[in-house]
């Protein structure tokens, strides 16, 4: 009798034990599924992440291209403005000029 029930706990452990070992090799599947999403995702995220900074990159450097172009632009339109005035300072100054002597001429007949 005794060897009969020490027999029957003994399976009975053994099977709680297969139990627990099944429970637990089901669970470690799942965490490693879940670590490979995980990793999967990382390196989706990583070359995204990536590529997106590349892009920024690019588009900083098109900035700049543009900016940069702009200022020389800027300076061009400022140097020929500067011409400009210059040249109309230096006409009026003929034309006050011209009139001073048109004015004295007339005075002086």
């Amino acid at each position: 009798g005794q060897l009969q029930s020490t027999s029957s706990e003994i399976y009975a452990a053994k099977k709680q034990t297969q139990a627990v070992q099944d429970g637990a090799q089901q669970k470690m599947s799942e965490v490693e599924g879940v670590l490979q999403r995980l990793r999967s995702t990382l390196d989706t995220t990583g070359r995204e992440g990536q590529s997106h900074a590349m892009l920024v990159q690019e588009d900083i450097a098109k900035l700049h291209e543009a900016i940069t172009g702009f200022s020389a632009d800027f300076y061009d339109h400022k140097r020929m403005t500067l011409q400009v005035q210059s040249k109309l300072s230096s006409q009026v100054s003929m034309l006050e000029e011209s009139c001073k002597r048109s004015i004295e001429a007339f005075e002086a007949s």
